[in-house]
């Protein structure tokens, strides 16, 4: 079984996570290969290379793109083309065209596109969560071309996991310059405005009056929205709040600092999955996030992590400080939630779904 990934991005975020967890687990599953094809000089396609894993030697950018791939996939006897994000998709939907190779189009974003419209009525739509399957659905694609396959992560595996939280929060406190008492919470992923910096920024104050020993580690890209980057950084300045926040930019490490932290926080306010709150179950870190998007799905309507109302910043500051106050009850959830994702969000998981779609699409069961 020979399956072309394309992913139209030079950048590295969830998106192409995903695409190299999956190559990279399938690699181990006898008679299944994956080949790559990506822009010129993309992260992605520089990750594939290091690990072994080949990419097709015709850039998704170039010159009749969809056309060389066609040809190449035909002369390679490539059996499933798998198309992630809207460029890739219409790039995909011109190769079936031309080959008529079965087509999967992966669905990682709330976008109500043309294209995934139109891929529907020649082959299978793939979304990352239960939430991104009920949004196409009231769109109208019909319920037969969906599937769900949850997104996975490998933090499950990380040596990080097993270090004692308060020796990395020991070292990450030493490396921010703060008082060995600072009490450490975690807000991570890119700056973005819909991730919900601006709303923990004015709930801050209010948590820092009654806990005023507490530091917030922002720990994301903070190069994609420069201009809201600097929004927060001046609105910071006003609230008061800026010696307690720390900017750290993107990091390798991030898993560390999820660690490290009593509390993480992922407050988008319509996120189709939610990567970074996975990796905090895994990390058994007490989880705070909005009551929107796919994280209710995710933490099983509270029961595995902390929901709290959208757009409110006295709720966020109520429900923050009262764990401060005692977080017992809340580190009970964190140990449920790391027993549940450990069974629904691992890499294996993910691609034996994924292996299992393949095997009934080339069967014509789909």
């Amino acid at each position: 079984m020979k399956i072309l990934h394309i992913v139209s991005t030079r950048h590295f975020a969830g998106t192409e996570q995903l695409v190299l967890t999956l190559a990279s687990t399938l690699r181990n599953t006898e008679g299944c290969q994956s080949f790559l094809a990506v822009k010129r000089n993309s992260i992605l396609g520089r990750r594939f290379k290091e690990i072994g894993l080949p990419v097709v030697p015709i850039p998704v950018n170039s010159l009749l793109a969809a056309r060389r791939l066609a040809k190449w996939a035909e002369k390679n006897a490539i059996d499933i083309i798998h198309t992630h994000l809207t460029g890739a998709a219409r790039i995909g939907l011109k190769i079936h065209k031309k080959t008529k190779l079965p087509l999967i189009s992966h669905l990682h974003l709330l976008k109500d596109s043309p294209v995934y419209h139109a891929a529907a009525k020649v082959g299978v739509l793939v979304s990352i969560s239960a939430h991104v399957t009920r949004f196409y659905k009231k769109l109208g694609v019909p319920e037969e071309r969906l599937y769900t396959i949850p997104n996975a992560t490998n933090a499950f595996f990380s040596p990080i996991a097993s270090i004692p939280k308060e020796k990395l929060a020991a070292q990450i406190r030493a490396e921010i310059g703060v008082s060995p008492d600072a009490r450490l919470l975690v807000f991570p992923g890119r700056v973005s405005p819909e991730k919900g910096h601006e709303l923990f920024f004015n709930a801050l104050p209010e948590i820092l009056f009654t806990h005023p020993d507490v530091h917030v580690l922002i720990v994301g890209d903070i190069r994609q929205k420069r201009i809201f980057y600097k929004k927060l950084k001046t609105l910071a300045v006003k609230t008061g709040i800026a010696p307690r926040v720390h900017f750290t930019g993107f990091r390798q490490d991030i898993l560390r600092f999820i660690r490290a932290a009593e509390a993480q926080l992922v407050l988008s306010d319509n996120e189709p999955f939610g990567l970074v709150l996975i990796e905090g179950m895994a990390m058994q870190t007490p989880v705070f996030a909005t009551n929107a998007g796919s994280f209710p799905d995710i933490l099983q309507q509270g029961s595995l992590g902390t929901l709290i109302p959208p757009a409110n910043p006295t709720a966020l500051a109520n429900t923050i400080n009262s764990f401060l106050y005692d977080s017992q009850p809340v580190k009970t959830l964190s140990a449920a939630a790391y027993t549940a994702a450990s069974r629904l969000y691992t890499p294996d998981v993910f691609a034996a779904n994924t292996f299992a779609l393949y095997n009934k699409i080339l069967r014509k069961e789909i």
